[in-house]
């Protein structure tokens, strides 16, 4: 066999072997996608759901799994906001002491108190909860 044709063959082969995993890739991944269309997957929770069990029972990456659901890799996390509650209960304590104060002078002494929070997001707290006190 002549060298040329030796290397060609070998190139064959390799093409060839990337076709193969190409095509068993596909197959697993249709195979999986009719596994988990059971439902329709509408919402985030439920695609969350989705991308999980592709990762641990089918050994998939995150972002293969995401790819698969059709869903970016960013939302596949839960949110993590801290709890407001406790900020609740001290605003409306805080409100109780010094009826005069608005929202910004409260939204001061929450901070010197190691409750950090946005002027913003503290506004609807405040405007919600009846704190607000007629002068």
């Amino acid at each position: 066999m002549e060298v040329s044709k030796a290397r060609r063959l070998k190139a064959l082969e390799e093409e060839n072997a990337k076709l193969k995993r190409l095509l068993a890739e596909n197959v697993m991944e249709i195979s999986t996608l009719k596994e988990l269309l059971v439902k329709k997957l509408v919402m985030p929770g439920l695609q969350r759901d989705a991308v999980i069990w592709a990762i641990r029972e089918k050994d998939y990456s995150q972002r293969r799994a995401c790819w698969l659901i059709g869903m970016d890799p960013t939302w596949r996390y839960a949110s993590c906001r801290p709890a407001e509650e406790a900020a609740r209960v001290r605003l409306r304590a805080l409100a109780a002491e010094c009826r005069r104060f608005g929202y910004r002078r409260l939204h001061i002494l929450l901070g010197r108190e190691g409750m950090a929070m946005n002027h913003k997001k503290l506004f609807p707290l405040y405007r919600n909860r009846p704190l607000m006190t007629a002068s």
